[in-house]
């Protein structure tokens, strides 16, 4: 994504509303395809707890769902909820991990700009 930005740029530098573009762009493409993973193993994850929780408990009262592997977790997500249960919660995710990496990015390029204009010695490849 930067090397597309940069390759409209004639001395090859990203403005920062580039950067911006082409950080934001990649971490939302990026959270988007990961986030089933993230759902399924804090499903697995809550229901491991969950368990241990229930057999310490005296009188057990609260029901939980329990996964035999991952494979389970999968197919009981998407039979009982559909494509949704797989992106259920991903807007606040988005809000939290999309700045963040926006700023990373931001940061880390114009750091390496500044030590590569100031500085002869650093390489800017």
């Amino acid at each position: 994504m930067k090397n597309q930005c940069a390759r409209s740029s004639s001395d090859h530098r990203l403005s920062t509303g580039q950067l911006i573009f082409a950080s934001s762009l990649s971490k939302l493409l990026a959270s988007c395809i990961a986030y089933p993973h993230e759902i399924v193993r804090s499903r697995l994850q809550d229901a491991g707890h969950a368990r241990s929780i229930h057999q310490q408990s005296s009188t057990p009262t609260t029901k939980f769902r329990e996964y035999k592997n991952v494979r389970d977790a999968i197919k009981t997500i998407a039979k009982d909820e559909g494509l949704r249960g797989f992106y259920r919660g991903i807007l606040p995710t988005l809000l939290r991990t999309v700045p963040a990496a926006v700023l990373t990015l931001l940061s880390y390029e114009k750091m390496r700009e500044y030590l590569a204009d100031n500085f002869s010695d650093v390489s800017t490849k």
